[in-house]
């Protein structure tokens, strides 16, 4: 076979289920951004001091990308000792699970000062389960495609990352 020849369709499926999980991660963090006012109001209140209530929130933000590099490296061990097929399976199963509870969670209004509360702890662990997506991911490609095609599967995984900052 030809090096320049594109990887066949059983590696292409590969690839593109790998860029899909990586890119819906990276949607739900850029969402964050997007809905921030929104989420201000939902889980720490309307209050009179808005700068407050918008600079913990942009700290949560911050907590959740240092997270991700910690859930990179735990899962990434798990993945190194386990196999990378659990590994990717529990990146993902956290990152649905603690996404859907943020959907789920009551309200400022409902509960006070827990939903808050609620809300970093499920955002901190959401964001462990995404950091170690990427690392799961790319182990993922480069193992199952063959050596000549694994730059086109992890800039292909990679591009669907930054295209999905676009939708």
């Amino acid at each position: 076979m030809p090096a320049n020849q594109l990887p066949s369709q059983r590696y292409f499926s590969a690839i593109v289920i790998a860029s899909l999980i990586a890119s819906v991660a990276f949607f739900d963090f850029a969402i964050f951004l997007y809905l921030s006012d929104l989420l201000q109001h939902i889980f720490f209140g309307g209050t009179e001091y808005t700068w407050l209530s918008r600079l913990q929130l942009f700290g949560l933000f911050l907590a959740g990308y240092i997270a991700r590099p910690l859930g990179g490296l735990m899962i990434g061990y798990y993945g190194d000792t386990k196999g990378r097929k659990p590994a990717l399976f529990i990146s993902i199963l956290g990152v649905t699970i603690f996404t859907l509870s943020i959907g789920l969670l009551p309200q400022y209004s409902q509960i006070g000062f827990i939903a808050p509360i609620i809300f970093i702890i499920a955002r901190v662990i959401q964001s462990l389960a995404i950091g170690g997506i990427m690392p799961s991911v790319w182990a993922y490609v480069t193992e199952h495609l063959p050596t000549r095609h694994i730059g086109i599967g992890c800039g292909t995984v990679l591009s669907g990352c930054v295209l999905s900052l676009i939708f």
